[in-house]
């Protein structure tokens, strides 16, 4: 009886330390599996913390280059107008459809600057183009070429484009405080 007593207490020994010892496998298998998770999360947020700095940085270069753009705009609608006061088109390339690109593209918050803009300089690029027109058609008879001058000016709104490029950089210089803060952290 003494060996049943001495078996059975060694059993619920063993018994129960074989428990205990699955607990902790299992414990420490579920660590494994929670260390795994963790990770797999940082990796994530790692990727899409990359994948946001590297989009804020696209948007900073392309806002350069499409304010560079718009600066173009305003270089080829004033030759534009030199070439029409000479009677001729101008055969420049037009840059307003890179900005409108980039502008779809990457700044649908500047859609209503760059609107108002673009429509300022295609008004003065549309007059330019009747008043070249006029000048040709006028063939160097002084009384037309001054009427068609004179349509000319009364058309012409200088002031339309250069406040439209003036809103469209206001409104460039603070989408880029807004992308790129001067704390260092990005938000897109």
């Amino acid at each position: 009886m003494l060996l049943t007593f001495v078996v059975a207490g060694v059993g619920a020994y063993f018994g129960a330390y074989l428990q205990e010892k699955g607990k902790g496998l299992a414990t420490k298998e579920d660590v494994g599996q929670i260390t795994e998770i963790v990770e797999q999360v940082k990796t994530d947020i790692g990727q899409q913390d990359w994948a946001k700095r590297e989009w804020t940085n696209l948007r900073r270069v392309k806002l350069e280059e499409f304010l560079n753009h718009a600066h173009g705009v305003v270089r080829y609608v004033e030759a534009t107008e030199r070439s029409a006061g000479r009677g001729k088109l101008n055969d420049l390339h037009d840059p307003r459809a890179e900005l409108q690109t980039l502008g779809e593209l990457y700044f649908p918050e500047l859609y209503e600057e760059q609107r108002q803009f673009l429509g300022a300089a295609s008004i003065r690029i549309m007059n330019a183009s009747y008043y070249s027109e006029e000048l040709i058609k006028a063939n160097g008879r002084a009384d037309e070429t001054r009427a068609a001058f004179g349509t000319y000016m009364e058309r012409r709104d200088v002031g339309a484009i250069a406040d439209g490029q003036t809103a469209l950089r206001a409104a460039a210089r603070a989408l880029l405080l807004r992308i790129m803060p001067a704390s260092g952290s990005a938000e897109a």
